[in-house]
């Protein structure tokens, strides 16, 4: 029976971001766990008359008060939920797939500062976005939660079914990986063989870390077991400083090491001598084993991907849609974008959707690449992991640095305006001449309804780009972004050769100076945003 409660409450909406709810400890209370959770279930009860959940959280002690608390919301609303208790990300969404549940939830503190936790929300397949976030918060607010009996909650830890999922897709040296998995009433079905090497294959080793303690330690454990005839010696060890001091040990050995952040969304490669392969090299590797390039099969990257990068994936015959959205915010736009078989950013997220599903999910990609490793002899693995001619002629491109502010969350989007200003100034645009091109613009545009909808695209366009700024030349470019949560910047430069590389360091040295903000030379190269 349906209880009609009027008591609502009211969410500080700047904890709302790309794909769910964020906040500091003292921002994002267990209060606002509980009417999360309520928030949910009556959102999705004007749909659905038996509602679903998959969940789970990290190791913390505060993520699991959060996920008791979230899970206490949605049972008063009659939901029946499934907790996995500590679990990444992606196990969490594979498993609300293949049970048809309408709704994950996934409770992490990744990519966010210390002392910060979040609420991952996963919407019937999508991602939260701010449609729906705004829809949440009117929810709480009007008290209208629509609780009802009948809510459960049951335990399941889903790791067998998960990980053979993994194994179903990559083309391994010798036999296939079993691909059945019984988390679905009807599994996939194929006849069980084991691994081994390929006749010939030189064995070299693997290091595999989290980036700190979280919730990978069990699925890395199931990988090692399905592995361990494939390669030489496996090491799991925690944070990116032990697997570079095991991998220097090892460095007369062929080896590569994969360092996952907590929640199982991001991937970072290192070679033989510990040197980080870019994401946008990796991305490519990917797409060329798999074959996924011809026929012009569209592929998602973020602003922070090279132009080196997207000149390869043209090359290779992808169709490049880069978009004004960096980390998770880019895996929101999946759906939106018709046809995508692929989307990386450049912090190491990465979905490989031609076998797989539209999220990212780093175990996945790290066993693609090592089914790849495997069909090749070890000594051959950092020429398989190096950049191609191709990429290498298209330009120069730096590491990713990132740069640490001072002062709360304001200042980086102030250092962000005081930069886009410099760069208008630089390229001589006044305000008025922008008006005037958006009044000849607007006047081309008669239909009102095209307009309107220009308008909101544009508005959408301006709140991504706001914390972003390019400077462009005809030879080289450089960019920052604004971190989602850290108060931090990333930036790149790049050129078409040394000579361009080196005046796109200059000018983004100029530009940090004239706008007060820390020298460049202060950044560090980064994979993982948070991580590193």
């Amino acid at each position: 029976m349906e209880m009609a409660t009027t008591e609502g409450y009211r969410f500080d909406s700047r904890l709302f971001g790309a794909q769910g709810i964020f906040g500091s400890l003292e921002d994002l209370g267990l209060a606002d766990g509980y009417f999360l959770g309520k928030a949910l279930g009556a959102f999705l009860r004007y749909k659905h008359e038996k509602i679903y959940a998959c969940l789970a959280s990290d190791k913390g002690a505060r993520a699991l008060q959060l996920e008791s608390e979230v899970v206490r919301g949605l049972l008063e609303c009659g939901v029946r939920v499934l907790s996995f208790s500590s679990a990444p990300t992606p196990l969490v969404r594979f498993a609300a797939i293949e049970l048809n549940a309408q709704l994950a939830v996934s409770i992490t503190s990744e990519s966010l500062p210390i002392g910060y936790n979040g609420v991952k929300i996963f919407l019937e397949g999508a991602a939260l976005e701010r449609a729906r976030a705004l829809q949440l918060q009117n929810i709480a607010a009007s008290g209208n939660w629509r609780t009802r009996e009948g809510g459960k909650l049951a335990k399941s830890d889903g790791l067998d079914a998960y990980t053979t999922r993994l194994f179903a897709d990559a083309t391994w040296a010798g036999e296939d990986f079993d691909n059945r998995h019984t988390l679905r009433k009807t599994p996939h079905k194929a006849p069980h063989k084991a691994p081994h090497k390929a006749l010939g294959n030189t064995l070299g080793n693997i290091v595999l870390a989290q980036s700190e303690e979280g919730a990978m330690a069990d699925v890395l454990t199931a990988i090692v077991a399905r592995v361990s005839d494939v390669f030489g010696e496996i090491s799991i060890v925690e944070g990116v400083a032990e697997m570079r001091k095991v991998m220097q040990g090892g460095a007369d050995k062929k080896q590569v090491g994969l360092l996952f952040n907590r929640d199982g969304t991001a991937l970072q490669v290192f070679d033989s001598s510990a040197r980080a392969v870019p994401s946008e090299v990796l991305f490519a590797l990917l797409l060329r084993d798999a074959g996924l390039v011809g026929g012009r099969k569209t592929v998602l990257v973020d602003s922070l991907f090279s132009d080196a990068a997207v000149r390869e994936l043209l090359f290779i015959g992808a169709k490049v849609s880069r978009k004004a959205a960096f980390g998770a915010e880019l895996f929101t736009e999946i759906g939106r974008e018709r046809g995508a078989i692929a989307a990386a950013s450049g912090d190491g997220h990465i979905a490989l959707m031609d076998r797989y599903y539209a999220f990212e999910d780093a175990c996945y990609v790290a066993l693609r690449l090592l089914a790849i490793l495997s069909r090749r002899e070890a000594s051959e693995w950092d020429a398989t992991l190096s950049p191609t001619p191709v990429y290498r002629s298209a330009g120069v491109a730096s590491d990713i640095k990132r740069v640490e502010l001072g002062g709360d969350a304001a200042s980086k989007v102030a250092a962000i305006a005081r930069l886009r200003a410099w760069v208008k100034a630089q390229k001589g645009l006044a305000s008025a001449t922008d008006k005037e091109a958006q009044a000849l613009k607007d006047e081309a545009l008669k239909d009102e309804g095209q307009k309107d909808e220009r308008q909101k695209d544009e508005r959408q366009k301006d709140e991504r780009m706001a914390l972003e700024v390019e400077m462009r030349s005809d030879n080289w470019r450089w960019i920052i972004r604004a971190a989602d949560f850290e108060n931090i910047l990333l930036m790149r430069s790049e050129g078409n050769d040394a000579a361009a590389m080196k005046l796109a360091q200059s000018d983004l040295r100029k530009a940090m100076e004239d706008c007060r903000i820390a020298d460049t030379a202060a950044g560090e190269a980064v994979g993982f945003i948070s991580h590193l």
